[in-house]
């Protein structure tokens, strides 16, 4: 019988009456290793207050049902390669310690594979970093988190997958995943290319950009960050930012509802086939059909002005911050409303 794979990396902090600060000071630049064998090298002849601290745990792919990493404070990396276990490498350089060299270890696999660190009372500058080494045939779930440390990687092959990370970036360039949930706080997400069914990206304070993305429906969601996407198929899409602008280009998808508060819009749509819906509420809005626009119009700008570079047909209303009429065949709808700035659809 499989079992569930989680790999929990959880740093736990205790205080003592002592002011405790991870991140307070820059570690010695060569303690700043990117490979478990750069480490290996390093700490046999570490300076006086630092300490080398290590793991490593393997599993075999048949037994693996799901996996699930998680760490405080350090980096995650992850590499797929042609192999047939699972390998995680928990590796870092620390200093100023008030407690042994050693975190605690909690590893359970009764019926799932737990890996846990507890750190206790330490302070002063560090530097860690976990390598997750996956078979290039894993296709299960796969959640991955991280706390105040990077997640990268060049490629993600799983079913449904999730990564979180809060203070700090998430840069993955190929993701072949089923569902993808990515979500950031105080960080960017870059993804090269995206393929799945259903995906989901949010970002607060940080900006989300996607070069090519193939999905059934996108949802993007920024606070205090842009949104941007090069390339894009799919289905139904859904875009909202607060204090940040969205910029589509070489788009193909069918319905879409994308809105800004305090952000402006442009989005280049390949064909019109499906209903768009743009809302912005302190940004201009430039939108650009390249082929068969036919919608019914309703433009609006409360301070604004409107300008529609199509021929529109039955006008029943046609003011400079307003425009009501007809594109083409009027299949669908085009609904753009800004308060405050100007509406350009050509």
């Amino acid at each position: 019988m499989k079992k569930l794979f989680v790999l929990g990396l959880v740093t736990w902090v205790f205080l003592t009456g002592c002011s405790v600060n991870f991140m307070n000071g820059t570690i010695n630049s060569k303690y700043q290793v990117s490979t478990y064998e750069e480490f290996e090298e390093v700490k046999k002849d570490l300076d006086s207050g630092y300490f080398a601290v290590e793991r490593i745990e393997n599993m075999s792919l048949k037994d693996v049902d799901a996996m699930q990493v998680s760490t405080i404070f350090e980096d995650i990396e992850v590499i797929y390669e042609d192999r047939k276990d699972v390998e995680i490498q928990y590796f870092g350089f620390f200093s100023d310690k008030l407690s042994s060299d050693e975190p605690e270890y909690n590893v359970s696999t009764s019926g799932k594979f737990v890996f846990e660190v507890e750190w206790r009372n330490l302070i002063g500058a560090n530097y860690g970093k976990m390598r997750i080494f996956v078979p290039e045939k894993y296709e299960e779930d796969f959640t991955i988190k991280s706390i105040s440390g990077s997640i990268e990687g060049r490629e993600l092959f799983a079913k449904d997958t999730t990564v979180k990370s809060t203070s700090g970036k998430i840069a993955i360039d190929l993701l072949r995943v089923e569902d993808l949930d990515i979500s950031s706080i105080s960080g960017s997400i870059n993804i090269e290319d995206i393929k799945a069914n259903d995906v989901t990206l949010s970002t607060t304070s940080g900006s989300i950009s996607v070069r090519k993305v193939e999905s059934d429906e996108l949802k993007m969601s920024s606070i205090s960050g842009k949104l941007k996407i090069e390339e894009m198929k799919a289905d139904d899409v859904y875009l909202d930012t607060t204090s940040g602008s969205v910029i589509v280009s070489n788009a193909e998808n069918e319905a879409m509802d994308i809105k800004t508060l305090s952000g402006r819009i442009e989005y280049t749509l390949e064909e019109q086939k499906g209903d768009i819906k743009l809302n912005s509420t302190s940004g201009d809005v430039d939108l650009e059909i390249k082929r068969n626009p036919n919608g019914k119009l309703d433009l609006r700008s409360t301070s604004g002005d409107v300008n529609c570079a199509y021929e529109v047909s039955d006008v029943s209303v046609k003011k400079d911050n307003k425009l009501k009429g007809t594109v083409g065949n009027g299949k669908y709808d085009i609904e753009i409303k800004t308060i405050s700035g100007d509406i350009d659809v050509n």
